[in-house]
């Protein structure tokens, strides 16, 4: 699987795997592995047939093998510009430097590329990569993401457009444009129905399971968008400050849901994102919009893009549930993934003075096994549901020194979510009583008794589940002292 997050950005791969006399191809893309019959190479029938094979893939063309010429390269001589090109740290490349000084052409700008400054666990595309760049045309400096999603997603520079129109339309929307992305290019490279995994997806998709279900392959395209380079907010060193991004990221969030009707789906630390003004001031921008949907589109939505949403440890509890990662994402559980956003800033993080102030990642950090990357879905679901255990003290306890003035908004947000919890656990486990029923006195012994198999009149105890009984919304998140004290001049929400 390495091999698709190379350099090259290969669309897909084809080897050859080797047990002593037998061998077996496979083609792998980001979205099916296929593997050949075993071939026994001891018979004269499987080495010609390993002969024609090896023959076949000698006349393919470097696009037919996968090659997709975006990164500007001489794909055949890269073994020997890798040793000079690529750091080499412990006897192994440094994968920060995997696309240093190669160059990319987008909308007739070219940007070269540098350090990448973001990489997630897992195949380059289908897992983002960020790359800082620097264009040629001005010395900017520019961040490139890289990423491969389903070829029906929405792009990321679409919903960052569809923002920008509507706050440009009126001016009572004005002040979000300080909080949105600037995207400047992008580009998206699409499966050729001629190669060989067009053809391949083809095939696929005629191929019939044994039990006579169909086949559907998952088309995704590489999509590479440039965009503004923006600061993360653990480079903040002032509470005030990183309670200013906070809010921003809020109000901002607020505002994407209800007037261009967007949910972000994906805030994590890694893109509660900052820019600064000439005049100092600090705008908290949600960036990383790439698994945003449209509302309307959320009940429709199919495929693995519309499962497990997000990154692990800021998921919102509900879709994270063993047999129901079909959950429908709600408003609510983005503000769930703020808090822990927040909570894992406030405790895993410090800010510290060393010749100057800054944030660092604290020594053995709490909430090391929520980014245990071996548990299974049920085994975080569990260890992250144990927060809501009557855990304020441990809460407390977890809070780092540089972060003590966050403590007051940080348990209002944890008793918020704590009571939602509650309370639909409450309705969840609720059996009537025969004083909870309006119906006539006399049918109440025969519907205990069975005798009545259902009943229109029994009464129900519900928990309205967009907000969990009232209890997380909007207003719930703001601290419970007056928050005009954290907010600056020209950044509040009208």
């Amino acid at each position: 699987m390495e091999h698709l997050s190379d350099v090259i950005l290969h669309s897909h791969s084809i080897l050859a795997l080797f047990d002593r006399d037998r061998f077996q191809f496979e083609y792998f893309d980001r979205s099916v592995i296929a593997v050949s019959s075993d071939v026994d190479l001891s018979t004269e029938e499987g080495q010609t047939l390993f002969i024609l094979m090896v023959y076949g893939l000698r006349r393919l063309s470097p696009e037919d093998l996968g090659l997709r010429n975006v990164v500007q390269l001489d794909a055949w001589n890269l073994c020997t510009e890798s040793a000079s090109n690529h750091a080499v740290e412990n006897g192994s490349r440094d994968w920060r430097r995997l696309f240093y000084d190669r160059q990319m052409k987008i909308d007739n700008e070219t940007y070269t590329l540098k350090e990448i400054v973001f990489r997630e666990p897992g195949l380059i595309g289908r897992s983002t990569c960020v790359v800082g760049s620097i264009r040629s045309s001005d010395e900017k400096r520019f961040v490139i993401k890289i990423s491969c999603p389903t070829a029906t997603r929405v792009p990321e520079t679409k919903l960052i457009q569809r923002a920008r129109n509507y706050a440009e339309a009126d001016q009572k929307h004005a002040w979000v444009l300080n909080h949105l992305p600037n995207m400047i290019a992008s580009k998206d490279v699409t499966i050729d129905e001629k190669s060989v995994q067009g053809r391949m997806r083809d095939f696929l998709n005629t191929a019939e399971y044994a039990d006579g279900k169909k086949y559907c392959y998952e088309d995704r395209c590489l999509r590479i968008c440039v965009s503004e380079e923006l600061v993360p907010i653990t480079s903040l060193t002032s509470q005030r400050k990183i309670a200013q991004v906070f809010l921003d990221i809020l109000q901002t969030h607020k505002w994407l849901y209800d007037v261009p009707k967007i949910l972000h789906r994906d805030l994590s630390t890694s893109n509660i994102m900052f820019r600064v003004d000439e005049a100092g001031n600090v705008y908290g921008v949600p960036n990383d919009l790439d698994l945003a949907s449209l509302v309307s589109d959320l009940e429709s939505e199919s495929g693995s893009t519309s499962l497990l949403t997000g990154t692990p440890p800021f998921m919102a509890l509900d879709l994270q549930k063993p047999h129901q990662f079909t959950v429908r994402h709600l408003y609510r559980h983005d503000l769930e993934s703020l808090f822990y956003v927040l909570l894992m800033l406030v405790c895993r993080h410090d800010i510290v003075h060393r010749d100057k102030y800054h944030q660092e990642l604290r020594e053995n950090p709490p909430f090391e096994e929520w980014f245990d990357g071996r548990q299974s879905w049920a085994e975080l679901h569990r260890t992250k549901g144990r927060l809501y255990w009557n855990r304020r003290d441990f809460i407390k306890s977890c809070i780092a020194p540089g972060f003590n003035e966050f403590e007051e908004w940080v348990i209002s947000l944890w008793k918020v979510l704590a009571r939602g919890f509650s309370k639909r656990r409450e309705a969840e486990m609720w059996e009537p009583q025969a004083e909870d029923f309006t119906m006539d006195e006399r049918l109440y012994p025969a519907l205990k008794a069975g005798h009545l198999k259902e009943s229109v009149m029994e009464p129900q105890l519900t928990v309205d589940n967009e907000t969990l009984g009232k209890e997380v919304s909007y207003w719930t998140f703001f601290p419970a002292h007056d928050p005009t004290q954290w907010v600056l001049a020209g950044n509040s929400m009208p």
